[in-house]
């Protein structure tokens, strides 16, 4: 039985009621949560492709900058990359919940068994690597650099 109409709850309860039905809902929402999740990872990485090297681009032409524009196009790079974090640490938090769902129907519905959430962490015998920590260090990084250039360029 199709469902006809998206306004009829009696329709919904009968289909949600029928054999399997409830597994094939259990299964498409958590397809559902793991593409949220997959897509929350493309779209870090995808911004990141693009604000990283733009961040980056101004060091190629620091030879030919005074002061003040080394100054100007430095905080222009810190605020790209900063940007950039921002955004991934806000589809961080989208990716979480989406993993927290998934794991909780693969507990609860499919009965596979899983640990605990896991922080993304790279080896477990160095926990501060972690992809989170990994980009805040690459944004200190870009300050660091522009720091220096800065300083050498008095």
């Amino acid at each position: 039985m199709d469902i006809k109409s998206d306004n009829d709850p009696l329709q919904l309860r009968e289909w949600l009621q029928q054999p399997n039905t409830q597994d094939e809902w259990v299964k498409k929402l958590y397809d559902s949560y793991t593409n949220r999740f997959i897509n929350d990872n493309n779209k870090i990485w995808s911004t990141g492709n693009i604000f990283i090297p733009l961040s980056l681009a101004g060091l190629f032409k620091l030879h030919e900058m005074n002061q003040t524009e080394t100054w100007l196009v430095g905080i222009g790079s810190v605020i790209l990359m900063l940007f950039w974090v921002l955004v991934a640490e806000s589809h961080r938090a989208f990716q979480n919940k989406a993993r927290e769902v998934a794991n909780q129907i693969e507990r609860e519905y499919l009965q596979l068994a899983v640990g605990p959430p896991n922080p993304h962490r790279l080896l477990t015998t160095f926990r501060f690597l972690t992809v989170q920590n990994i980009r805040w260090a690459m944004l200190v990084g870009i300050v660091i650099i522009w720091a220096v250039a800065i300083y050498y360029k008095r």
